[in-house]
């Protein structure tokens, strides 16, 4: 059987970053565009816009985790 092509360590870190940065905005309740705060994309004020970037981070972050998961039972 073939190795996986891509190590383990960078699905992990790719998972959990996606996933923490997920759970953060849904902590925060808010998202941050720029480095001084001028801009934000808060749950009240865009929820189609925030509940679409929070779903696809968690979704990219679930689908890193399941790569490590699937990587680590191969």
């Amino acid at each position: 059987m073939n190795a996986p092509l891509t190590p383990l360590w960078r699905w992990s870190v790719a998972g959990l970053l996606f996933t923490g940065a997920a759970l953060y905005f849904l902590w925060a309740g808010e998202i941050f565009v720029d480095k001084k705060h001028t801009m934000l994309i808060r749950r009240g004020a865009d929820p189609l816009l925030y509940w679409g970037i929070v779903l696809v981070f968690l979704a990219l972050g679930g689908a890193g985790l399941y790569k490590a998961w699937q990587h680590l039972r191969a």
